[in-house]
């Protein structure tokens, strides 16, 4: 899901994924043995035809996700050749710009 953020741009799944993770923590709905070791974000892009699309986070989403890379420990999303992982401390590496966080106007 993409949500309008102040009208200049939006949150990709990762960003609403990690908000989500902070949310319930904070609510004490996620015990701490559960996140301890990291969780594994999974990001899955597919087309109403149900074709696999390339889903690797961008650039932005990499950073906040090496930035917290004690709570997410792995990522997996899918490629045009079908499934990939990667720790979160080495995402970054390789990770390129969205063409959708480009600036609205």
């Amino acid at each position: 899901m993409n949500y309008i953020v102040n009208k200049k741009r939006s949150i990709h799944s990762e960003e609403q994924a990690w908000y989500e993770l902070k949310r319930l923590i904070k609510k004490k709905r996620y015990p701490k043995k559960w996140y301890r070791k990291g969780c594994t974000f999974v990001n899955l892009a597919v087309t109403r035809a149900f074709k696999i699309r390339i889903s690797r986070p961008c650039t932005r989403c990499s950073a906040l996700i090496t930035k917290n890379h004690k709570m997410i420990s792995k990522v997996i999303w899918t490629t045009s050749d079908g499934i990939q992982n990667c720790c979160a401390e080495l995402i970054l590496d390789g990770a390129i710009p969205s063409s959708a966080d480009r600036q609205f106007t």
